[in-house]
C-alpha cells in the first residue's frame, strides 16, 4: 500500500477533471467495486470522489469504460498470448497507433481510444483474438496508481503517459472488429447505430404496400432490437 492517503485520492479527481473519466473506488490491492453497483455508479463529480476517498483513503481507481469515459481500452494479456496475437493481427492490417498506454502489473498492457461516435463497443474477452480482451460498454479497467493483487502497481509507459499521448481513435481494422457482427460493416460509422438501423428497418415496411400493417411494422423493430442486445442468439 501507498504510504501516500492522498494519492489515489489525486488520481481519481485528475483522471475526471482533465481527462472526462467516469471514477469509482475499488478495493485496495483487488478489483472488485467498493461501490453496490460498480462501473454503474461511476462519476465525474468532484465531491462524490471526495466522499468515496474519504470512506477508502486506499481504494484502487477504477475508470468506467465505454460511453461513460467516452473511452474503450484493448486489455493485451501477455500471459495468453496477446502480443502475438496483436503481431499478427498489425502484419495483416498495419500497426496501431501510439496511444495512452498503462503496464499492467501482469505483464500486459492496457491502451487507451476514443469511443466512436454513433458506435456502441461491448466488453469481450478473447472475441477479437487470444490474449486481447476489450473493454468497452459496461466495463471497467484499473487505473495507475492503483496496485494489483500482486503488490506491484498500475503505470502509464513513460512513452505513452495521458498527460502526453492524446488520445486516438482506433484504426478501422481495430474498430471492425470490436463492433457487433450485425454493425461491423463498411461504411458511416452511425450507420451503424442500433437507433438508426432500426428506424431504417421499420421505416422498410411502408416502401411495400403489403407490408403496411402494425404486425409487419412491429416484428421487423423488434428484429432489428433483437439483434443488438443478443447477437448469440440467432
Amino acid at each position: 500500500m501507498s504510504s501516500d492517503r492522498g494519492l489515489m485520492l489525486r488520481a481519481a479527481l485528475a483522471y475526471a477533471a482533465q481527462f472526462g473519466f467516469a471514477v469509482f473506488p475499488c478495493r485496495p490491492q483487488a478489483k472488485e467495486p467498493l461501490t453496490a453497483h460498480g462501473c454503474k455508479d461511476s462519476t465525474r463529480d468532484a465531491e462524490q470522489i471526495k466522499a468515496w476517498w474519504k470512506r477508502w483513503p486506499e481504494a484502487n481507481v477504477g475508470v468506467a469504460t465505454g460511453l461513460r469515459s467516452n473511452i474503450f481500452v484493448l486489455d493485451i494479456d501477455d500471459r495468453h498470448g496477446g502480443y502475438e496475437t496483436l503481431a499478427s493481427l498489425e502484419a495483416q492490417h498495419g500497426r496501431i497507433p501510439q496511444v495512452p498506454t498503462v503496464l499492467t502489473p501482469g505483464g500486459g498492457e492496457h491502451r487507451y481510444f476514443k469511443h466512436p461516435v454513433g458506435a456502441e463497443i461491448r466488453t469481450s474477452a478473447g472475441a477479437i483474438g487470444r490474449g486481447l480482451d476489450v473493454r468497452g460498454e459496461g466495463g471497467y479497467v484499473i487505473a495507475p496508481p492503483s496496485v494489483h493483487p500482486n503488490g506491484r502497481v498500475y503505470s502509464w509507459d513513460v512513452s505513452a503517459r495521458i498527460e502526453e499521448v492524446a488520445l486516438r481513435d482506433p484504426p478501422d481494422w481495430l474498430l471492425k472488429l470490436t463492433l457487433p457482427p450485425l454493425f461491423a460493416r463498411p461504411g458511416r460509422i452511425g450507420d451503424k447505430h442500433p437507433d438508426v438501423l432500426s428506424r431504417r428497418l421499420c421505416a422498410r415496411g411502408g416502401r411495400n404496400p403489403r407490408r403496411r400493417t402494425r404486425l409487419g411494422t412491429f416484428s421487423i423493430c423488434m428484429f432489428a432490437a433483437r439483434a443488438w442486445l443478443f447477437p448469440g442468439a440467432r
